[in-house]
Protein backbone atom coordinates (compact mmCIF):
# COMPACT_ATOMS: atom_id res chain seq x y z
CA UNK A 1 0.00 0.00 0.00
CA UNK A 2 1.46 3.35 -1.01
CA UNK A 3 2.17 5.99 1.62
CA UNK A 4 2.52 9.73 1.65
CA UNK A 5 6.02 10.34 3.00
CA UNK A 6 7.28 13.73 4.19
CA UNK A 7 11.04 14.25 4.31
CA UNK A 8 12.88 17.08 6.06
CA UNK A 9 16.37 18.08 4.96
CA UNK A 10 18.31 20.94 6.50
CA UNK A 11 20.72 20.74 3.58
CA UNK A 12 19.70 21.72 0.05
CA UNK A 13 18.44 19.34 -2.63
CA UNK A 14 19.26 20.59 -6.13
CA UNK A 15 17.70 19.66 -9.43
CA UNK A 16 20.87 18.86 -11.40
CA UNK A 17 23.73 18.42 -8.92
CA UNK A 18 24.45 17.03 -5.46
CA UNK A 19 25.60 18.96 -2.41
CA UNK A 20 27.59 16.47 -0.31
CA UNK A 21 27.49 12.74 0.36
CA UNK A 22 24.61 12.90 2.82
CA UNK A 23 22.40 14.61 0.26
CA UNK A 24 23.38 12.02 -2.36
CA UNK A 25 22.10 9.31 -0.03
CA UNK A 26 18.89 11.22 0.58
CA UNK A 27 18.23 11.55 -3.16
CA UNK A 28 18.67 7.81 -3.64
CA UNK A 29 16.41 6.98 -0.69
CA UNK A 30 13.68 9.34 -1.92
CA UNK A 31 13.89 8.09 -5.50
CA UNK A 32 13.73 4.47 -4.34
CA UNK A 33 10.63 5.18 -2.26
CA UNK A 34 9.07 6.94 -5.24
CA UNK A 35 9.83 3.97 -7.49
CA UNK A 36 7.84 1.77 -5.09
CA UNK A 37 4.76 3.92 -5.62
CA UNK A 38 5.00 6.10 -2.50
CA UNK A 39 4.32 9.83 -2.81
CA UNK A 40 7.37 11.67 -1.44
CA UNK A 41 7.65 15.37 -0.62
CA UNK A 42 11.01 16.80 0.47
CA UNK A 43 11.09 20.07 2.40
CA UNK A 44 14.51 21.69 2.42
CA UNK A 45 16.28 25.02 2.86
CA UNK A 46 15.54 27.84 0.40
CA UNK A 47 18.60 29.39 -1.25
CA UNK A 48 18.99 32.18 -3.77
CA UNK A 49 20.20 29.57 -6.27
CA UNK A 50 17.54 26.99 -5.36
CA UNK A 51 14.04 28.20 -4.52
CA UNK A 52 11.70 26.68 -7.11
CA UNK A 53 9.63 23.54 -6.56
CA UNK A 54 10.66 20.69 -8.88
CA UNK A 55 10.22 16.96 -9.46
CA UNK A 56 13.30 14.95 -8.55
CA UNK A 57 11.82 11.80 -10.11
CA UNK A 58 8.49 10.08 -10.53
CA UNK A 59 6.47 10.55 -7.31
CA UNK A 60 9.19 12.70 -5.67
CA UNK A 61 8.82 16.48 -5.31
CA UNK A 62 11.34 18.87 -3.77
CA UNK A 63 10.08 22.04 -2.06
CA UNK A 64 13.02 24.33 -1.17
CA UNK A 65 10.85 26.71 0.87
CA UNK A 66 12.28 26.69 4.41
CA UNK A 67 14.05 29.92 5.34
CA UNK A 68 16.92 28.62 7.40
CA UNK A 69 20.31 30.27 6.96
CA UNK A 70 21.26 29.45 3.39
CA UNK A 71 24.72 28.07 4.11
CA UNK A 72 26.45 26.10 6.86
CA UNK A 73 27.51 26.48 9.61
CA UNK A 74 24.82 27.67 12.08
CA UNK A 75 21.88 26.80 9.84
CA UNK A 76 19.40 27.88 12.55
CA UNK A 77 20.83 31.39 12.59
CA UNK A 78 17.78 33.11 11.10
CA UNK A 79 15.02 35.43 12.31
CA UNK A 80 12.34 34.40 14.84
CA UNK A 81 9.71 34.98 12.15
CA UNK A 82 11.48 32.57 9.79
CA UNK A 83 11.64 29.92 12.50
CA UNK A 84 7.94 30.44 13.23
CA UNK A 85 7.10 30.09 9.55
CA UNK A 86 9.24 26.93 9.21
CA UNK A 87 7.37 25.35 12.12
CA UNK A 88 4.03 26.38 10.62
CA UNK A 89 4.88 24.90 7.20
CA UNK A 90 6.12 21.59 8.62
CA UNK A 91 3.15 21.30 10.98
CA UNK A 92 0.71 21.78 8.10
CA UNK A 93 2.52 19.22 5.94
CA UNK A 94 2.64 16.64 8.73
CA UNK A 95 -1.17 16.62 8.78
CA UNK A 96 -1.22 15.61 5.09
CA UNK A 97 1.26 12.73 5.33
CA UNK A 98 1.49 9.21 6.75
CA UNK A 99 5.20 9.07 7.70
CA UNK A 100 7.80 11.71 8.56
CA UNK A 101 11.50 11.12 7.90
CA UNK A 102 14.09 13.58 9.28
CA UNK A 103 17.37 13.31 7.41
CA UNK A 104 20.43 13.47 9.67
CA UNK A 105 18.19 14.21 12.70
CA UNK A 106 18.54 17.94 12.02
CA UNK A 107 15.01 19.12 12.87
CA UNK A 108 15.26 20.52 16.39
CA UNK A 109 11.57 21.09 17.15
CA UNK A 110 10.54 17.79 18.83
CA UNK A 111 7.07 19.10 19.71
CA UNK A 112 6.18 18.74 16.00
CA UNK A 113 6.48 14.96 16.11
CA UNK A 114 3.51 14.02 18.28
CA UNK A 115 0.96 13.06 15.61
CA UNK A 116 2.85 11.09 12.95
CA UNK A 117 5.14 8.01 12.86
CA UNK A 118 8.61 9.55 12.75
CA UNK A 119 12.04 8.23 11.74
CA UNK A 120 15.40 9.94 11.93
CA UNK A 121 18.73 8.91 10.48
CA UNK A 122 22.20 9.83 11.66
CA UNK A 123 24.56 10.44 8.76
CA UNK A 124 27.19 11.70 11.22
CA UNK A 125 27.68 12.00 14.96
CA UNK A 126 29.68 15.24 15.00
CA UNK A 127 27.74 18.26 13.78
CA UNK A 128 25.72 20.15 16.43
CA UNK A 129 22.37 20.14 14.58
CA UNK A 130 22.56 16.34 14.31
CA UNK A 131 23.61 15.85 17.93
CA UNK A 132 20.84 18.08 19.30
CA UNK A 133 18.25 16.33 17.14
CA UNK A 134 19.50 12.90 18.20
CA UNK A 135 19.51 13.72 21.92
CA UNK A 136 16.01 15.24 21.66
CA UNK A 137 14.51 12.38 19.65
CA UNK A 138 11.84 10.37 21.45
CA UNK A 139 9.83 8.75 18.68
CA UNK A 140 9.82 5.59 16.59
CA UNK A 141 13.05 4.57 14.83
CA UNK A 142 16.65 5.75 14.47
CA UNK A 143 18.51 4.63 11.34
CA UNK A 144 22.28 4.45 11.78
CA UNK A 145 24.74 3.58 9.02
CA UNK A 146 27.36 1.60 11.00
CA UNK A 147 27.78 -0.50 14.12
CA UNK A 148 30.45 1.95 15.29
CA UNK A 149 28.03 4.88 15.35
CA UNK A 150 25.43 2.60 16.95
CA UNK A 151 27.90 1.94 19.79
CA UNK A 152 28.52 5.70 20.12
CA UNK A 153 24.78 6.40 20.39
CA UNK A 154 24.18 3.63 22.89
CA UNK A 155 27.06 4.75 25.12
CA UNK A 156 25.83 8.37 25.18
CA UNK A 157 22.12 8.88 24.49
CA UNK A 158 21.40 5.31 25.52
CA UNK A 159 22.62 6.04 29.05
CA UNK A 160 20.13 8.84 29.61
CA UNK A 161 17.15 8.03 27.35
CA UNK A 162 15.40 4.85 28.43
CA UNK A 163 14.49 2.50 25.58
CA UNK A 164 16.38 4.38 22.87
CA UNK A 165 18.62 1.40 22.08
CA UNK A 166 15.63 -0.74 21.10
CA UNK A 167 14.65 1.80 18.45
CA UNK A 168 17.99 1.73 16.61
CA UNK A 169 18.22 0.02 13.21
CA UNK A 170 21.59 -0.30 11.45
CA UNK A 171 21.40 0.08 7.65
CA UNK A 172 24.84 0.41 6.00
CA UNK A 173 25.14 2.93 3.18
CA UNK A 174 26.30 0.31 0.70
CA UNK A 175 27.98 0.96 -2.63
CA UNK A 176 26.21 1.77 -5.89
CA UNK A 177 27.82 -0.71 -8.26
CA UNK A 178 26.34 1.12 -11.24
CA UNK A 179 28.69 4.00 -10.41
CA UNK A 180 31.64 2.36 -8.69
CA UNK A 181 33.50 -0.60 -10.14
CA UNK A 182 36.98 -1.94 -10.57
CA UNK A 183 39.18 -0.10 -13.05
CA UNK A 184 42.81 -0.08 -14.06
CA UNK A 185 44.56 0.98 -10.85
CA UNK A 186 47.90 1.64 -12.53
CA UNK A 187 46.61 4.89 -14.01
CA UNK A 188 45.58 6.35 -10.66
CA UNK A 189 48.79 5.09 -9.03
CA UNK A 190 50.80 7.02 -11.60
CA UNK A 191 48.72 10.18 -11.05
CA UNK A 192 49.27 10.21 -7.28
CA UNK A 193 52.84 8.95 -7.62
CA UNK A 194 52.60 5.73 -5.61
CA UNK A 195 55.49 3.29 -5.64
CA UNK A 196 55.06 -0.38 -6.53
CA UNK A 197 55.04 -1.48 -2.89
CA UNK A 198 52.83 1.28 -1.46
CA UNK A 199 49.16 0.53 -0.82
CA UNK A 200 46.14 2.77 -0.29
CA UNK A 201 44.12 1.68 2.73
CA UNK A 202 41.63 4.56 3.00
CA UNK A 203 41.37 8.30 2.72
CA UNK A 204 39.72 10.76 5.16
CA UNK A 205 36.55 12.69 4.43
CA UNK A 206 37.27 16.44 4.61
CA UNK A 207 40.59 15.85 6.39
CA UNK A 208 41.34 19.46 7.35
CA UNK A 209 37.82 20.07 8.65
CA UNK A 210 37.80 16.84 10.66
CA UNK A 211 41.22 17.64 12.09
CA UNK A 212 39.96 21.03 13.30
CA UNK A 213 36.83 19.54 14.86
CA UNK A 214 38.67 16.90 16.83
CA UNK A 215 41.41 19.26 17.96
CA UNK A 216 38.71 21.48 19.49
CA UNK A 217 37.07 18.64 21.46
Amino acid sequence: MSKKILIFSLGPIFRHHVHGGSQKILREVANHLGSKGHKVKILCVMRDDNKDVFKLSENVEVHPILRFKQYYPSAYFTSPYNLYNIIKIINEEIKKHDIFYIHDAQLNFPFLLEDIPTIISLRDYIYPETLIGAFNFDRDKIIINSNYVKDCVESTIGNIRIGINERIVVIPNGINLDLFNKTDKEKIRSIINLGDYENIILYPHRPEESKGIYQSL
